[in-house]
């Protein structure tokens, strides 16, 4: 279970929240949108920190994504996350960033402090553009 859905283009602003201990942290599929700011916390949950799907997007505004038992994020089909400020995804027990491969187009755009480290496979594991 996640401690958030969205889902058919729902929306999501979250402040100052920490979602832990649940099978996923937040879960997005057919367009739905988070905004992941400030003081928000994606921890400890047992499976992945934030999983998108069809086209949805992860706003990671200073959030942090740590300790999750799977990968800290997941991207499939055509879904993106966005880091903005001191972002951070560290410390998963799995890949921080993974990426369904093609031809899904799923894209990281991350901005100059958003931190991505310390994961225990690796921190981004998506295919490059030829």
């Amino acid at each position: 279970k996640a401690g958030l859905l969205l889902w058919n283009n729902s929306y999501g602003n979250v402040f100052s929240t920490r979602i832990a201990e649940n099978g996923s942290g937040v879960a997005l599929f057919g367009g739905g949108y988070v905004a992941l700011n400030t003081g928000t916390t994606v921890e400890n949950n047992s499976s992945t920190g934030v999983g998108a799907d069809g086209g949805s997007v992860i706003m990671l505004n200073s959030g942090h994504i740590i300790n999750n038992g799977g990968n800290g994020v997941d991207l499939g089909d055509t879904s993106v996350i966005r880091g903005f400020g001191e972002a951070v995804i560290s410390k998963n027990k799995s890949w921080g960033i993974t990426c369904d491969g093609p031809p899904a187009v799923s894209q990281i755009v991350r901005g100059s402090q958003m931190l991505v480290y310390d994961n225990e496979y690796g921190d981004i594991n998506c295919p490059l553009n030829p």
